[in-house]
């Protein structure tokens, strides 16, 4: 049993597209049966028909992603082949008609009274003051800490001579 919410999920979707993946391939191969079927009858009207119709279900199949693209041109060849053998005519698929919409016109929208748009200068890094530091300063920083260390290195070598 899935533990996951996410897999629960992905059995479910699982379950519903190979239902429908069965369906779609058993229309497939009822269409290629009775395409048959009406091949050995030999009612060139039919055929016709069929073959139309039996290509457009193989199509719909390899753009739903059931059935690869090759083994749908393999067998719309196939079926094109015992066609051709019998010199009928295969006719061309007919166009549906669309559904035309009136589109509907856009109303004039009021317009609106433009103000002057105020500009707002945005604070960045570059804009913030830094404090100035005068040489004078650092230099006398930089002779406090020399002092320290002077101081520092006696006690720490008088430490380790203990030590030992």
């Amino acid at each position: 049993m899935p533990i996951t919410k996410s897999f629960k999920k992905s059995v479910k979707t699982s379950e519903k597209s190979h239902l429908r993946n069965m369906s779609i391939k058993s229309k497939v191969k009822s269409s290629i049966k009775k395409f048959e079927a009406v091949l050995t009858e030999k009612k060139s009207d039919e055929i016709g028909k069929m073959f139309v119709e039996t290509i457009s279900v193989l199509d719909n199949s390899a753009s739903k992603g059931v059935i690869s693209k090759n083994t749908v041109s393999r067998n719309k060849a196939r079926l094109a082949k015992k066609v051709n053998e019998l010199g009928i005519a295969i006719p061309k698929k007919e166009a549906v008609a669309k559904k035309v919409t009136k589109k509907t016109e856009k109303k004039a929208m009021p317009k609106i009274k433009e103000e002057p748009v105020k500009e707002v200068k945005v604070k960045t890094k570059k804009d913030e003051v830094k404090p100035e530091v005068k040489p004078k300063e650092v230099k006398e920083v930089k002779k406090e800490v020399k002092e320290v260390k002077k101081e520092v290195k006696p006690k720490a070598e008088k430490a380790e001579k203990e030590t030992k």
